[in-house]
């Protein structure tokens, strides 16, 4: 029967197998598969502890001039610059190993593998889904406002607020009362989703532990409310007034372009968008990412007006499907993005999204081991994690396409 002692090589020999075998690759799937624009985020590495600091030039410098004869140059000027400040986040992965896969791993190599495997491969799903979601969301975790929950079912509201696409069945999640704040203890703490009615109206979804009665609230994943990092959302939310330390009210510069459709998105009022981005914000808007109704109201427009050539389509990073929209001297790449709202379509200039960030995926060291056994059990755990957080140095840049499709 296996030792302590034996337990411990075994549970280093895999955190080993982890860290040379899985994380690398994991690093750039994770960079590349949650969205399509992932892979135009730059990474730019920081040092040291402390809030985020990216500095954004506003405007032009000021010092040109058409000379008279006297030759008197024109006077200098200097770049304006806005400094932006944000917290750095840390997203985390846990990864469980049982006391019986150990064993079963011992001196066999390709059990190892196998073991790691499934696990590295739950790990990577649930941590794929997130970075996607979180990248589009406004940084307050929330997955969807819920109407009421009455014993282990949880019901949400029919109100257009819901957001039943961010509840999926094995989610770890707490349930918050209506008007609690990040810090706050919530109503219900790390439950199971168990098992989602997406097909109900209204959707209702049912969670693991003690019964649950309560009306209004809403729904994070686990530990996260108020601790995710700022999302694109964040930039097209009025109900955030503050980005990157600025009051939007107080700098218009930071606010993004927003037109609204009427019902019809379509190339003219599309090419109208993105030249406001360019002539009022100085953005060259390079990547346009629809929402599902978005998306297929405007493929439906190009096929009705035999405006396109599926053989020019692209296929970009990570094997999305692209329409290649020309606009100016440049491209811009138009993609379906599922954490989007369905009805708007969001762009952005690809070149100014920025993740600053600490380190990438890798072990949070717990004591000096990478596992470590979980109190009462025989299993266990091992954390990735990435600090960091994003920004956009551009917000006003951006555009936001509403009521993309009736």
């Amino acid at each position: 029967m296996p030792t302590n002692f034996d337990n411990f090589q075994q549970i280093n020999m895999l955190a080993g197998a982890v860290k040379t075998m899985y994380l690398p690759a994991l690093s750039n799937l994770l960079g590349t598969e949650p969205s399509p624009i992932m892979s135009r985020i730059k990474t730019v590495p920081i040092t040291g502890g402390g809030d985020i600091r990216a500095v954004a030039q506003v405007g032009f410098n000021g010092g040109f001039g058409s000379l008279s004869d006297d030759l008197i140059a024109p006077k200098a000027g200097r770049n304006i610059y806005q400094d932006f400040v944000e917290k750095r986040k840390r997203m985390a992965v846990t990864l469980r190993i049982t006391d019986e896969a150990i064993a079963a791993t011992a001196n066999d190599r390709l059990a190892m593998i196998n073991v790691l495997d499934r696990e590295i491969k739950g790990g990577y799903e649930v941590a794929k889904w997130n970075v996607g979601r979180m990248t589009f969301g406004n940084g307050d975790g929330i997955l969807t406002p819920i109407a009421s929950s009455t014993g282990n079912t949880v019901t949400l509201p029919s109100d257009g607020t819901e957001r039943p696409e961010n509840i999926k069945e094995g989610l770890t999640i707490d349930i918050y009362a209506k008007g609690k704040k990040p810090g706050d203890e919530p109503a219900a703490k790390q439950r199971r989703i168990l098992s989602v009615n997406a097909g109900a109206n209204p959707v209702t979804f049912t969670i693991d532990g003690d019964t649950l009665e309560q009306t209004d609230g809403f729904v994070t994943i686990q530990m996260s409310y108020g601790n995710e990092i700022t999302g694109l959302g964040a930039i097209f939310d009025d109900a955030v007034d503050t980005l990157y330390g600025i009051k939007k009210a107080d700098v218009p510069l930071i606010k993004p372009v927003v037109e609204d459709a009427a019902g019809d998105i379509n190339d003219s009022m599309i090419t109208r968008v993105l030249r406001r981005a360019q002539r009022e914000k100085g953005a060259k808007v390079d990547m346009l990412l629809m929402g599902d109704d978005a998306y297929d109201h405007y493929v439906e427009y190009l096929r009705v007006n035999n405006l396109r050539n599926e053989k020019n389509d692209l296929t970009i990073t990570g094997g999305f499907s692209a329409i290649d929209f020309r606009f100016g001297n440049g491209q811009v790449t138009i993609v379906n993005e599922g954490f989007v709202p369905k009805n708007e379509a969001w762009g952005f200039d690809t070149s100014t999204l920025k993740f600053y960030q600490l380190k990438d995926w890798d072990f949070i060291s717990q004591g000096g081991s990478a596992f470590t056994l979980i109190p009462g059990t025989l299993a266990y755990n091992g954390v990735i994690a990435k600090y960091g957080n994003l920004i956009c140095e551009k917000p006003g840049g951006c555009v936001r396409i509403t009521n993309a499709a009736e």
